[in-house]
């Protein structure tokens, strides 16, 4: 993301912006969205913003076809992996419905304290810290039909609980990108956690 900013900060000063240049940030972009959507989102969110405000219409069309040509092929070749591991053409994520559920549910509604409730909610239901999300895990019948089992669970609760959603979302989108102290010591450091 610093990447494209300082590509874009540079091609502003510079007043000219290159083909080359706009295919080159595209093309990070659309890496960067495979890495990390969010981070990605906000990368072609801003790569958006320039091109409406200093391009000519008639450049418009190179980021945009990069990211797409990137973001497409990743996601095209790992959905096909994923069809032959998993049996599902998966592009991008398969645990979308635990991130749901890990981050919306009626425990981390505020005033809740979020520390707490994320690491209760993470040892209740996901499979690699307890057994209990283990066990569900398996009961379910594997990694994808457990991730499809709580992505029902979590729609149902979002549907159910909307404002809560929001207020929900509200706190993660901050989170993301303004994380708090206890967030950098998640894993592998939960004595030290446990002390903020």
């Amino acid at each position: 993301l610093v990447w494209i900013l300082l590509r874009i900060v540079t091609a502003d000063r510079a007043q000219t912006v290159t083909s080359r240049d706009l295919f080159i940030t595209g093309t990070i972009g659309g890496l960067l969205f495979i890495v990390s959507p969010p981070a990605g989102l906000a990368a072609i969110a801003v790569i958006g913003i320039f091109q409406l405000l200093r391009l000519p219409v008639r450049q418009w069309w190179i980021a945009p076809a990069a990211i797409c040509l990137v973001a497409g092929s990743l996601g095209g070749f790992w959905a096909a992996r994923n069809q032959a591991a998993l049996g599902e053409p998966i592009a991008m994520r398969d645990n979308l419905g635990l991130e749901l559920d890990l981050a919306n549910y009626s425990g981390a509604v505020p005033p809740a304290d979020p520390r707490a409730a994320f690491f209760a909610r993470l040892f209740e239901i996901h499979p690699i810290h307890r057994e209990a999300g283990l066990g569900a895990m398996r009961a379910a019948g594997g990694e994808l039909p457990y991730y499809h089992k709580l992505s029902v669970e979590v729609g149902t609760w979002i549907r159910t609980h909307p404002l809560d959603f929001l207020l929900l979302s509200a706190r993660h989108f901050a989170q993301f990108y303004l994380p708090p102290l206890w967030f950098w010591y998640t894993y592998g450091h939960l004595g030290l956690v446990a002390r903020l």
